[in-house]
């Protein structure tokens, strides 16, 4: 995967400004960035609206 963003040019932002986060700096894409958009939940789609919903069930 890193291989073929590497060769789509594909860049990440980088805070250039220290702790505030509100400018950035594009650099080429490393192994870090990679593993660490895989490695994230949210990317992964765990946080699915209506993902954890309750049922109710009518018993006599």
């Amino acid at each position: 995967m890193l291989l073929s963003l590497r060769a789509e040019q594909v860049h990440f932002p980088r805070p250039s400004d220290g702790r505030t986060l509100t400018h950035f700096d594009w650099t080429p894409i490393r192994y870090r960035n990679v593993i660490s958009v895989l490695k994230n939940p949210f990317y992964a789609g765990a946080y699915a609206y209506g993902k954890s919903g309750k049922q109710t069930a009518i018993v006599d």
